[in-house]
């Protein structure tokens, strides 16, 4: 082999720079349970000055989750069954429809429909107040 002796038996130092930092990083994770490595690199910037990159690579190479909890699914309460209406006149309904012109004046109808039939029953488009619409249902 054609390779010298220097890189073959070359061990990298950082490492054990590293374990003391992982024995630290687990020892937080399992103490404070609910924590990320974002509060965990907290815990540790309050003693020594660490990069939150290298926090986060550590905190990979561990295997450490923050665990999110899975929402709790929500129960669903029995539908309720719409009531259609069988003949006209036994169900109304009412609304409010505005626009404007093209020369910008605005305008409001009140359409009051038969929802069995869906014939316009009332269709009132004056400036409408409470009063008068009640007047105009009557």
């Amino acid at each position: 082999m054609q390779i010298s002796r220097t890189c073959f038996r070359y061990r990298s130092r950082l490492q054990d720079k590293d374990s003391e930092l992982k024995d630290r990083i687990r020892s937080l994770a399992y103490k404070y349970k609910r924590a990320g490595y974002r509060q965990i690199h907290n815990f540790i910037r309050q003693e020594e000055h660490v990069n939150h990159k290298r926090i986060y690579r550590l905190y990979s190479e561990l295997g450490l989750k923050y665990r999110i909890k899975p929402k709790r699914k929500r129960r669903s309460l029995p539908s309720v069954t719409k009531l259609v209406p069988k003949n006209p006149g036994e169900r109304w309904s009412m609304d409010f429809m505005s626009d404007a012109l093209y020369s910008g004046r605005r305008f409001r109808i009140l359409n009051i429909i038969d929802d069995c039939s869906r014939l316009a029953l009332i269709l009132y488009s004056n400036s409408i107040h409470l009063t008068l619409s009640l007047k105009e249902i009557d």
